[in-house]
């Protein structure tokens, strides 16, 4: 059988869901754990039934490609971004371009449905042939239990319910203000916790939700997950509940580097290990460039008015493999204008101006701040002329973007 006799379609929650929750289960393991977990996904999170696509060979469904539809910070803009999740094959359908003719469909959908970008958590050596390229280097950062506050905290401190979840969310979104790769809630995000996390919570004298900490107990160590509230407490309970389970150490893994608690543990003896990835993990893709950077105009003005270019004036031109935008720029004031490409021209060779950053897929990283500017530039080996490199300096600088692990599947 070849790829030419897949049928790729969106899926239809009416004939397709239980056929798509058998197969996800069937690829993922944990059969009965995995096809309950799915089946709340579907109700329960902001499931794109046409974005998505399933493949159909025969009278059977072989492929998935699920998304989620949520809002992710890039500064202070807010871009529409179609996660990607439970990508699944058939094992008897594999290496057979399946999957690849469902991905692309998706991809497409996605451009057609007015997203911005896309965002998955993927396996080494696959998703760079749809464009996919790392969206940002994971880091942990370790602290022994003992260089903690030794003294208890001092809220009282009781176990969270469901009914939590949206006080979690608004402390979330209130301190997340600005943290580029964080998630606008409750758009996408879960509705319980995962059966094997805790969670702790503290109340103001009112009764209402004011500091929290989500963890999980490993052999030598807790491992955070999430916290909001005022950091004294959220260290002063990590530390109280380390002791109290006789751990050693306390691991924070997907720690915004630019939140509060991140600068607190640079100022105590701690450690921070970064893990880079050259393809797989994290990983990001442009779907409609010069949509997502009218939606960054504002975020990109503000920049500006910080920077030494304030009183620039030009026009810059951003090139990526599909597309191409010129960004009018005048004393901070920041208009975009989409390149319409001649038929038969090559989005990068198409529209030159005099200022310009032209490159491949890696231009994603570029506008998302995956990294320091100029080893962005480098490693995806763009293209620049006139102003593009100290313009790039201001506008693209190194965001440290990350995504919380209560919103990743």
């Amino acid at each position: 059988m070849s790829a030419t006799n897949l049928v790729v379609i969106p899926p239809d929650p009416k004939r397709h869901a239980d056929d798509m929750v058998d197969l996800v289960a069937k690829v993922f393991g944990g059969y009965f754990r995995m096809r309950n977990n799915f089946r709340d996904d579907l109700k329960t999170r902001q499931y794109d039934w046409a974005a998505s696509r399933i493949g159909i060979a025969g009278d059977r469904l072989v492929t998935h490609w699920g998304v989620i539809d949520w809002r992710m910070r890039i500064g202070s803009a807010r871009v529409r971004v179609g996660v990607v999740g439970v990508v699944a094959t058939h094992g008897d359908f594999r290496k057979r371009g399946f999957m690849a003719e469902t991905a692309l469909a998706s991809i497409a959908a996605m451009r057609r449905l007015g997203y911005d970008m896309t965002l998955l958590f993927g396996v080494p050596d696959f998703y760079h042939r749809f464009g996919y390229v790392p969206a940002w280097p994971e880091a942990t950062w370790t602290v022994a239990v003992s260089d903690l506050p030794a003294e208890r905290p001092k809220v009282r401190l009781r176990r969270l319910r469901a009914r939590d979840i949206e006080a979690i969310n608004r402390i979330y979104n209130r301190e997340s203000a600005g943290r580029t790769g964080t998630a606008v809630r409750p758009a996408g995000g879960r509705r319980h916790l995962p059966d094997h996390w805790q969670g702790f919570g503290w109340e103001r004298a009112a009764g209402s939700l004011s500091g929290y900490v989500l963890l999980t107990v490993e052999n030598e160590r807790l491992v955070w997950r999430e916290s909001g509230g005022a950091v004294d407490e959220v260290l002063r309970a990590l530390a109280w509940i380390g002791r109290r389970h006789g751990r050693r150490e306390v691991r924070f893994d997907t720690l915004h580097y630019e939140s509060e608690l991140c600068e607190r543990l640079r100022r105590l003896n701690s450690r921070c290990e970064q893990h880079y990835v050259k393809n797989g993990g994290a990983m990001v893709r442009i779907i409609n460039l010069a949509q997502t950077l009218e939606k960054m105009a504002g975020e990109l003005e503000q920049r500006l008015r910080a920077s030494h270019l304030a009183n620039w004036q030009g026009r810059l031109t951003i090139a990526e493999p599909r597309e191409q935008a010129t960004l009018a720029i005048d004393r901070s004031k920041v208009k975009v204008i989409k390149v319409q490409v001649p038929r038969g021209r090559r989005g990068p060779r198409a529209g030159r101006t005099r200022h310009a950053i032209r490159g491949g897929d890696e231009i994603t990283r570029l506008l998302s701040g995956s990294d320091e500017p100029q080893e962005v530039i480098e490693g995806g080996k763009m293209r620049l002329s006139g102003d593009a490199r100290r313009l790039a300096a201001v506008l693209f600088p190194n965001e440290h973007p990350m995504l919380s692990a209560w919103d990743r599947f």
